[in-house]
């Protein structure tokens, strides 16, 4: 599977625990190496819109919070499935930006006092 030079490579990566894939135009897939982070919990995916599938070997059986914003639909849909299907991982959509004036007063202050949490 790996030689040499890519085996040194995922054993560094083995110990990733968080990930983000945010704004890859160019990239058509995952990488294959992805099932072989056996610490990654947090997976992040932005605007990589050529991205159309989950990887071929799933994902990481540790994976515990997957975040996508803006991805190819056929890649949505099959999250959407994988969230229904899925209880072992949270999984969080796509939000709408919010403006900060949209947001009350109240919300914004406690935010930004974080004793008051």
């Amino acid at each position: 599977m790996f030689v040499g030079e890519d085996e040194e490579w995922l054993q560094i990566l083995a110990s990733v625990e968080r990930l983000s894939f945010d704004r890859c135009p160019t990239m058509k897939s995952f990488p294959t190496w992805l099932h072989g982070l056996t610490s990654l919990q947090y997976l992040s995916i932005k605007k990589c819109l050529e991205i159309n599938s989950l990887p071929e070997k799933g994902l990481p059986p540790s994976l515990r919070e997957l975040s996508f914003h803006e991805c190819h639909p056929m890649l949505k849909e099959q999250l959407e499935k994988l969230k229904a299907e899925n209880s072992r991982i949270y999984i969080i959509t796509s939000v709408e930006r919010i403006r900060k004036h949209s947001i009350p007063l109240q919300l914004i202050l406690l935010s930004s006092n974080p004793n008051m949490l």
